[in-house]
């Protein structure tokens, strides 16, 4: 995943303030997440379970990505996408698509950041959330691949 973003960086940096904001917050995202599964380059054993801060940092984040992603950047790339009915209607049609993985983020932030998380299933209920995460990122792909042509167009 980290690999996609890097990609995604240099295929659509550079063209719109927004979604370079929006690149940076998903690596941030991933980096934590990695940390967070014990996916480090430095590190071949089995890593224990993440700490309380870990985990609570983690899940800020994630958060803090899915909402400013319902409540700012979806919105805004509607409205800049107005003038092209066609593509306007794709980007419309995978909003649906990406509520599911906000209901997964919002399940994975409730069950850890509780009084008393269920240990016993992280990995489980994390592997789930990178899966979801993975299509919620190829889905908004799609979504920075229009805004970034309508800006192309329109220089």
């Amino acid at each position: 995943m980290l690999n996609q973003i890097e990609i995604s960086q240099a295929n659509w940096g550079g063209e719109s303030h927004l979604i370079d904001r929006w690149l940076a917050a998903r690596k941030r995202l991933l980096v934590l997440f990695c940390e967070l599964s014990g996916l480090t380059s430095s590190s071949q054993k089995q890593k224990p379970l993440p700490s309380e801060e870990q985990t609570l940092s983690f899940c800020e984040a994630l958060v803090d990505y899915v909402s400013t992603g319902h409540f700012e950047v979806y919105d805004h790339m509607l409205d800049a996408l107005a003038a092209d009915a066609h593509t306007q209607k794709k980007c419309q049609n995978i909003l649906p698509e990406l509520s599911q993985s906000t209901d997964d983020a919002l399940a994975f932030n409730d069950m850890f950041t509780s009084e008393n998380p269920n240990w016993k299933t992280f990995d489980t209920a994390l592997s789930m959330l990178g899966q979801s995460m993975e299509q919620r990122f190829g889905l908004e792909d799609i979504l920075i691949q229009a805004l970034y042509e309508l800006s192309v167009e329109q220089s």
